[in-house]
């Protein structure tokens, strides 16, 4: 039996009873149809690509039922349009929910950056974590280190992970000496080294 098939039984079985709580039936169908398919993107993306995608197949749910209702031989034009109305505040609300969702998300996000980016060590003294005014600007109060960058800065996973790679490519030099950093133009960060001439453009 195909899933239009399967719908359609689902929905003539519901009409079929006529009774007072076919809104609660029709929104239990369509929550438990949303739910299965999203499980099937979340196992399938995870699947192949190893992250979690959450896109909600919501219009395609809402017109595939719209279509099986229509296959029905147990439904009046009128329960039809009233079934379509419940169907458009189903979407509403799914994507009020989701709307919601991503702003949770979002500042929680954005709270984690903050408080990672606390956490940044500067990369010329290295005796104070570095201070960013903004999303483009990183500064330390200790050794006056100022920079502001014409893209957005990493994030501070990001950040350690620079400063970590461009310090050990010097490391693996052997050189004994402690490289500088140098600005240029307030807008160029360079990791240089006098004695083995180690030189690298940080930002």
């Amino acid at each position: 039996m195909s899933r239009q098939q399967q719908c359609v039984s689902s929905h003539q079985h519901l009409y079929k009873k006529k009774s007072v709580d076919w809104k609660i039936k029709l929104r239990e169908n369509f929550i438990r149809r949303l739910r299965d398919e999203r499980q099937k993107v979340l196992s399938r993306t995870r699947n192949e690509f190893g992250y979690w995608q959450t896109d909600l197949p919501v219009e395609s749910i809402i017109q595939n039922d719209i279509n099986a209702l229509r296959l029905s031989e147990h439904i009046t034009d009128n329960e039809l349009n009233e079934a379509i109305q419940e169907f458009e505040r189903f979407r509403d609300e799914i994507i009020q929910q989701e709307i919601e969702s991503m702003i949770t998300y979002e500042q929680e996000r954005l709270e984690d950056l903050a408080s990672g980016y606390n956490s940044v060590l500067c990369p010329r003294c290295q005796l104070a974590n570095l201070n960013f005014p903004d999303e483009y600007s990183l500064k330390c109060e200790h050794c006056k280190l100022q920079l502001r960058l014409t893209q957005p800065l990493p994030s501070p996973l990001e950040l350690m992970a620079h400063f970590t790679k461009i310090f050990t490519s010097h490391a693996d030099r052997e050189c004994s000496e402690t490289p500088n950093l140098v600005l240029q133009n307030n807008n160029k960060l360079f990791l240089h080294c006098s004695r083995c001439a180690f030189d690298f453009e940080v930002f």
